[in-house]
């Protein structure tokens, strides 16, 4: 008790402390018992703050669940091991799965898991374990998985060259048969991410074996390109700035390259339009010698933390592009991610309420309808509409139709005229159609819910 009480006290003042979390991959043979370790990383000093213990997390797997939990996917075994922030054992049992995981994403509220198993996709439900979709779109194996900042949308990319972008309700609605939009590029991609505010000024990045790095308008529908940047050698790894203002990308022999979206100044070169020597000179940070893994900005974008297979980790002030700190790991730095709720790790136990986390469910909700519990589907069909367009739809089609006489012409409306505006109304009228069996279908789903409601109320009051 007494070394927590210094723990915390050493770290009651948390302005302009950064904590990063980073796994190393330990090597055949080595202490395989230290697998994640925080960082308080600053431009002045840099000091290991806490260890997380006994499970072996694999590159890709490593993301926050909610303010409390960190998961993780064990290397090469079927299970996800959580631990709260501020405790250095995981959880028992570990959330199992069905095969080891490839890469690992969470919902920014803590509600969603999102689990890639080669070349398939499981999503659960946290607060209930349900497993909620199992989504087979891919044909080669997924090799990263990301959400958008809000958690409207997530977005899966593989050795099959193709991005998928799911839309979180419609998968947690209509699970598989939900229809995903799809990004092709060219060979397989190694990383992606999403960028900026999720309304007007959003991005989606991409990098892959193509040596090239895409950036796509994710505030569009379509996913429309930006821009794209090629290089010299294939890229490995993305990451950006929470304003979104930069991002980085590293390739496969440890170079490392800042591109900034939005130049402060509106004379400066666009960088998709700079030489190679331009690159090197003015955006380029040299010293890794090896593959880097993973990277991250701090809050204020003025350090980059890159981790590599080299064995290092290395600190850098990004304007300058000067390295002021390198530390050494065992292994391959493969995971590092940069903590949002530094207080939840170097708080006390008793400050934090974290909800527990029920084990994962083997079997889809849509099949265990036949358990004997009462089910309600509140499942509404995918239009592929905003529903004020069909609201809109229906006042011209009630409007056009009381208006026009099928076997009279009005107003000077000639007859092709008017069998265009009956071909009209008919769309219309086919809308209006749907959206009334919408809305029958919105009293039933009211109705069955009430009496559910009063069924249990009921139970309870005789118990």
């Amino acid at each position: 008790m007494e070394s927590e009480d210094v723990f915390s006290q050493e770290f009651e003042d948390l302005t302009g402390k950064e904590f990063f979390l980073i796994t190393a991959q330990p090597e055949e043979g080595a202490d395989k018992m230290a697998t994640i370790e925080c960082w308080s990383i600053t431009a002045e000093f840099s000091q290991k703050v806490r260890v997380y213990r006994n499970s072996v997390v694999s590159s890709g797997t490593l993301d926050f669940i909610g303010e409390s939990y960190v998961a993780g996917g064990a290397l090469k075994k079927p299970w996800i091991s959580v631990w709260p922030l501020n405790q250095p054992s995981p959880i028992q049992p570990p959330l199992l799965i069905a095969a080891a995981a490839s890469c690992v994403a969470v919902s920014p509220d803590g509600e969603i898991l999102v689990v890639a198993m080669n070349n398939k996709i499981s999503v659960y439900e946290l607060a209930t374990g349900d497993y909620v979709a199992h989504l087979t779109r891919h044909y080669g194996a997924v090799t990263c998985l990301a959400f958008s900042l809000c958690g409207r949308h997530f977005a899966s990319a593989g050795q099959d060259g193709t991005v998928f972008v799911w839309e979180t309700a419609e998968v947690w609605c209509s699970g598989a048969s939900c229809n995903p939009q799809a990004v092709t590029c060219q060979g397989r991609i190694e990383d992606l991410i999403f960028a900026g505010a999720d309304t007007i000024y959003s991005f989606m990045v991409t990098v892959g074996a193509d040596h090239t790095c895409r950036v796509y308008d994710a505030s569009l529908a379509n996913y429309g390109p930006v821009a794209n940047f090629l290089f010299r050698r294939p890229l490995i790894a993305v990451t950006a700035d929470f304003s979104a203002t930069n991002i980085a990308v590293s390739d496969d022999s440890g170079s490392v390259f800042r591109i900034p979206l939005i130049t402060p100044d509106s004379r400066t070169t666009h960088p998709h339009m700079l030489s190679e020597s331009d690159w090197n000179q003015r955006y380029q940070f040299s010293g890794h010698t090896k593959a880097v893994r993973c990277m991250q900005f701090s809050s204020d974008a003025s350090l980059l933390v890159t981790g590599s297979d080299d064995l290092t980790m290395r600190v850098w002030q990004v304007k300058s592009r000067v390295c002021v700190r390198v530390l050494q790991f065992r292994g391959p730095v493969t995971n590092l991610r940069r903590c949002l709720h530094p207080e939840s790790i170097v708080g006390k136990r008793s400050l934090i309420t974290a909800r527990p986390l029920p084990p994962l469910k083997k079997q889809l909700v849509s099949d265990a309808l036949g358990t004997g519990e009462k089910y309600i589907d509140i499942r509404l069909p995918s239009r592929g509409a905003h529903f004020a367009l069909f609201t809109k739809a229906a006042a011209e089609c009630n409007g056009t139709i009381e208006r026009q006489d099928s076997s009279t012409p009005s107003n000077g409306v000639s007859g092709d005229g008017l069998l265009e505006l009956q071909g009209q109304n008919a769309d219309l009228a086919t809308q209006l159609a749907a959206v009334q069996a919408e809305l029958a279908t919105v009293k039933n789903v009211n109705r069955e819910l009430y009496d559910l409601c009063r069924e249990k109320i009921l139970e309870q009051r005789k118990t």
